[in-house]
């Protein structure tokens, strides 16, 4: 039956332009960052499956995808990243040139119009991130810099689209955020599977930190911490907490106050065919104080007994429990708009030596950090250098953040660093490999299938061959 009213389209809109459960847009680089590590352990069974499984994308190979392919970790259908954004992007293109002609209220055309911006704003914005160097790169201008194609009708053409630039995307980005949240904020209350006003706010302010727009981060946070200024307490949980089927209190679930938006599927973020082997880097672990609540709630210490079996030393914690109760594979949460917005203004301290703007900092870190530790353990930040401060921030934002996909935008953001990481397996020498500062691949080669249906694509520059270093 074809669509006629405007219900009718919100829910194709909802099937065709959302990510959900079972629908993961990039689930292998998750291994490429530094929050992953590889394990073996003396007494451990060797995992060979489970340790070669993702090795292509933990090692940076340029070919990964076809790699992973062969090791039948994803169909190539399932492993193309960019295809799948754009499937969702085809669906807010049909939603945005459908809706006016529909029947319904103006207030439903409003509605799925601002849930159809912002969702193409965001599936840009991980395409731009993935593919594209980041807005911010100090060797040049994103002027300059190739993203992705900028593809805002569903008019089909015979003409094949070309690469726009990062500038080029990021305004477009703007743009959608901008019309989008004017009409989101008609109808704030939203089911937290919808894309709503709030979560738009929050996105607005994430895209501020990667263009560097200061003001723009604080003034959106600011409107997500003053209409939603409850976030998580890890004080509620249990000092016995174990993450079985019946306590399981999952981080990215409708339940928790601080979720704003809850999308995609845990295979994202985490895998369980490998988190025998791949678990927490010990260089993560090292980044939390011992009574730090998170510790032991969004990671865990795996003691020794259970290593013979399973080698990972630390596990992450935050998607464990039984499939009914682990609704989403990541959110958008109101914490991130206190994160996003002590960055700003500790950037703002360093360019302006105002130590007021470092004091606004440190009361979002620690409206943050009282969350997460015991009241006997806590102890305020003080004001530091605003360097440190603004490291401070960063390290921050990765505890709180570890495994919902934040890391390795950020990485790239701060600079694309060198990441070394280490295969190890039992009876096998440990072979480092290492992603170099600035490397070609930390942009993904556009998939190759991918680029056969489009002549007028242009690849990314291919890292090389990945080989052991040692």
């Amino acid at each position: 039956m074809t669509p006629e009213t405007t219900l009718d389209y919100s829910e194709l809109f909802f099937n065709e332009g959302y990510s959900k459960i079972d629908f993961f847009f990039q689930p292998a680089v998750m291994y490429m960052d530094d929050d992953i590590q590889c394990y073996s352990y003396p007494t451990a069974f060797d995992q060979p499956t489970a340790a070669e499984f993702p090795l292509a994308a933990f090692t940076w190979q340029p070919n990964y995808l076809q790699l992973l392919t062969g090791m039948g970790y994803v169909t190539e259908e399932g492993g193309n990243t960019y295809k799948k954004y754009y499937k969702c992007i085809a669906g807010c293109n049909i939603a945005l040139d459908a809706v006016d002609k529909t029947i319904g209220t103006q207030e439903e055309k409003d509605q799925l119009k601002g849930e159809a911006l912002v969702l193409r704003a965001f599936y840009y914005f991980n395409l731009a991130n993935l593919y594209g160097n980041p807005y911010n790169d100090s060797t040049t201008t994103p002027e300059k810099q190739l993203a992705v194609p900028l593809i805002l009708t569903s008019n089909l053409s015979d003409k094949m689209p070309v690469r726009n630039t990062v500038a080029e995307v990021y305004a477009q980005i703007g743009k959608d955020l901008l019309q989008g949240i004017a009409l989101l904020e008609k109808k704030k209350k939203m089911s937290s599977y919808r894309m709503n006003y709030l979560a738009a706010r929050l996105l607005a302010s994430r895209v501020g930190l990667f263009t560097e727009k200061w003001d723009d981060v604080i003034s959106s946070a600011s409107i997500v911490i003053n209409d939603h200024p409850q976030i998580l307490d890890l004080n509620d949980w249990p000092d016995d907490y174990y993450p079985d089927a019946e306590t399981f209190k999952p981080i990215c679930s409708k339940p928790n106050i601080d979720a704003l938006w809850l999308f995609s599927d845990e295979l994202d973020y985490y895998d369980n065919r490998t988190a025998i082997v791949y678990g927490i880097s010990e260089d993560l672990a090292s980044k939390y104080e011992p009574t730090d609540i998170r510790s032991w709630i969004y990671i865990s210490e795996i003691p020794d007994f259970i290593r013979m079996y399973a080698p990972i030393k630390f596990a992450p914690y935050k998607r464990l429990g039984n499939s009914d109760r682990n609704f989403s594979g990541s959110a958008f949460r109101a914490t991130e708009a206190y994160l996003n917005r002590a960055e700003a203004y500790a950037q703002l301290y360093i360019k302006t030596g105002d130590h007021t703007m470092g004091q606004k900092a440190l009361d979002d870190l620690n409206a943050v950090r009282i969350k997460r530790f015991k009241p006997a353990d806590y102890q305020p930040v003080a004001l530091m250098p605003a360097t440190e401060l603004l490291q401070f921030c960063r390290d921050e934002r990765r505890r709180e953040f570890c495994t919902e996909g934040h890391r390795w935008y950020d990485l790239k953001r701060y600079g694309m660093p060198s990441i070394t990481h280490i295969y190890s397996r039992k009876g096998v020498t440990d072979k480092l490999y290492r992603l170099e500062a600035r490397d070609p691949q930390y942009n993904l080669q556009i998939p190759p299938v991918s680029m056969q249906m489009n002549y007028n694509l242009v690849q990314n520059p291919a890292g090389p061959e990945r080989k052991p270093i040692n």
